[in-house]
């Protein structure tokens, strides 16, 4: 029932992190087919696709969004992420140039910083995690063990910086719910 795909996107997110992708597959999978024409439910399919390094999968959901949700800014971020992890690197920045930055939320704005890190603006790309991390989206060993992106950067001082800054966000929650 279509009432139930929202639950089965939250069973795959929740793979994404505690970095167990292969697992979460199948939900994604029963949401498109429960509910084809949900946008967000192809972008999970495709983000997850991408975080298994299934470029061409990854890439069937892009076109789909492009067809259906062109304007929607989490096609232009999944499609800059897969152009440029397919070694499109400019084709990759140039529709990321196209996402409208202050009408994103924290969970929106992390994954745009992937795609620009991905795009090899790793800078950029970094400063959007922070920008997330300050908007309400820390999810901290994620960005510290299980995000295949950040492969090769983890080691840089910006990045230290932002992963502390997250692991602060989180001691805060912990803090504040105990």
């Amino acid at each position: 029932s279509r009432m139930w795909t929202p639950s089965l996107m939250s069973l795959a997110a929740n793979s994404w992190f505690s970095g167990r992708f292969t697992e979460g597959l199948p939900y994604l999978e029963e949401a498109v087919r429960l509910a084809p024409a949900g946008l967000i439910f192809r972008w999970g399919l495709g983000n997850h696709h991408a975080l298994l390094g299934r470029w061409d999968e990854a890439w069937k959901n892009v076109r789909w969004l492009q067809e259906h949700a062109a304007q929607l800014p989490y096609t232009s971020q999944l499609g800059g992420l897969v152009l440029a992890a397919q070694g499109h690197r400019d084709e990759a920045l140039a529709l990321l140039a196209t996402v409208d930055e202050t009408k994103l939320d924290g969970h929106h704005t992390f994954h745009l910083g992937e795609s620009y890190i991905v795009a090899g603006e790793v800078a950029r790309g970094i400063a959007l995690l922070d920008r997330g991390v300050t908007m309400g989206f820390y999810q901290s060993d994620y960005f510290e063990r299980f995000c295949p992106f950040y492969d090769g950067i983890r080691d840089r001082e910006d990045f230290q910086r932002m992963l502390a800054h997250a692991k602060r966000r989180v001691a805060d929650f912990v803090a504040a719910v105990s």
